[in-house]
């Protein structure tokens, strides 16, 4: 962006001696980047500052303060900043003439909600805890802006939602193992002020694998046809080569399929999951289901 000018000045009109002037000029450097100087005179005594500084704006940002100023005194800063998921932190050093001082600062807020404590940092309005049921390391993006992952427990603490607006919350799809559903991935929530809502994505294992079938002859059965799991009731087409993708798989499964001709015939089969990979499970035989 324009660097911005600025002129100050003051006269007082009883003491004709005590009057002074601040000008300065301030350069953006970026969205959270800044360098400025100034100068001023108050009756008779002049100093010139000169400063950058950087503002942590999101998590993992990292931000700092530096400034020279020469006067009646020298004066020195620096100061350095972390806005870390659970808090800001700061750690500076000050310097007027021979004297130094060394400073430590934490900012944020512990929360107490659904049961658990949550440090964040400092919540100025409304939060959310959000929940994965249980799955860490999940992204958590807040109106398309990358907020954190959550904790090995599945949760994510929210800060600065706007209360009584509709605030868009959403977890990253790609983070989801491949052997678990997610229902959605997109939750819209209005909060009250200074509250905190917990926004469920109820993620769970699948527990699927991908079946073929044939006939008794192994010959795999016909594309259009129909597999039904027994104990969910649930249908799913038969593809190509006699594939067809099963989901809440138990221990023993039990599995009746209907071909396009109309001939029905039982697949049984045990499942054992295979952490992070859909196992492929076949040739099963479909036997004639007979009454």
């Amino acid at each position: 962006g324009p660097a911005s000018f600025y002129a100050t000045g003051y006269h007082d009109f009883d003491n004709a001696s005590n009057s002074g002037v601040l000008v300065g000029v301030t350069i953006p450097l970026g969205s959270r980047s800044s360098v400025g100087t100034n100068l001023s005179s108050s009756s008779g005594n002049r100093s010139a500052q000169v400063l950058a500084m950087q503002s942590p704006v999101s998590i993992g940002d990292w931000g700092y303060q530096i400034s020279a100023a020469e006067g009646q005194s020298r004066q020195e800063f620096g100061k350095l900043q972390y806005k870390s998921p659970w808090g800001l932190v700061s750690a500076g050093v000050n310097r007027i003439d021979r004297q130094t001082t060394v400073q430590g600062e934490a900012q944020g807020a512990l929360s107490f909600i659904d049961g658990g404590l949550f440090a964040s940092n400092t919540i100025n309005d409304s939060f959310a805890i959000v929940d994965t049921n249980g799955f860490g390391n999940i992204r958590v993006l807040d109106e398309n802006r990358l907020v954190g992952r959550t904790d090995s427990a599945g949760q994510l603490l929210v800060p600065d939602l706007r209360s009584y607006d509709v605030n868009h919350l959403a977890i990253d799809p790609n983070d989801v193992p491949i052997t678990a559903t997610l229902p959605y991935a997109t939750r819209n929530v209005r909060p009250p002020y200074r509250s905190g809502v917990v926004v469920k994505f109820p993620i769970s294992a699948s527990h699927g694998a991908l079946l073929r079938l044939v006939d008794a002859s192994g010959k795999a059965l016909p594309v259009g046809s129909v597999a039904t799991l027994q104990k969910t009731g649930v249908s799913v087409p038969v593809g190509y080569d006699g594939e067809a993708y099963v989901v809440n798989l138990g221990a023993r499964n039990r599995l009746l399929v209907e071909q396009p001709d109309g001939q029905r015939c039982v697949v049984a089969f045990p499942y054992h999951p295979v952490p992070g990979t859909i196992p492929t499970i076949g040739p099963l035989p479909c036997r004639e289901n007979r009454p």
